[in-house]
């Protein structure tokens, strides 16, 4: 769901696209972006799910999530999320700027979206980075 989801962003994001004379636009962008949220949703809840299931001694110690789990620490899912959620707010400035330029009247919603699309996503999951590191920290307390 990631790769197509990115591969979605991809394409529509700089403008509308056609394939076989259907017109994708940003209605298909959100789906795209929520398919990215998806994916990394799945993606943390198998993490999650593993790393419980052997602190709890229902799976046996697994050497890959290991390694993993030495890369993904709290610190470093804090610098991720961190980093996502500042630009999230950072791209968010943009689309407020051009807003105040029209006297906080109406957008072209195309072009609006283009913008807020990638700051909302990125907000959503900064913010779901942190919580996720916080909770697989706490998971892996028993391991230590």
């Amino acid at each position: 769901m990631i790769a197509i989801g990115l591969a979605g962003c991809g394409w529509l994001l700089p403008k509308p696209g056609t394939i076989g004379g259907i017109g994708f636009d940003i209605h298909t962008l959100l789906y795209a972006f929520v398919g990215i949220e998806l994916g990394a949703q799945f993606v943390a809840f198998a993490i999650f799910t593993k790393a419980f299931a052997i602190s709890a001694g229902l799976l046996p110690k697994d050497p890959r999530l290991n390694r993993v789990l030495c890369f993904v620490t709290l610190e470093t899912g804090l610098s991720v999320g961190a980093l996502f959620t500042l630009a999230g707010l950072g791209g968010s400035a943009l689309p407020v700027s051009d807003w105040g330029r029209t006297s906080f009247g109406a957008l072209d919603p195309s072009r609006m979206l283009r913008l807020v699309f990638p700051s909302v996503f990125s907000l959503m999951l900064g913010v779901q980075i942190v919580c996720g590191s916080f909770f697989l920290s706490i998971l892996g307390l028993r391991r230590h």
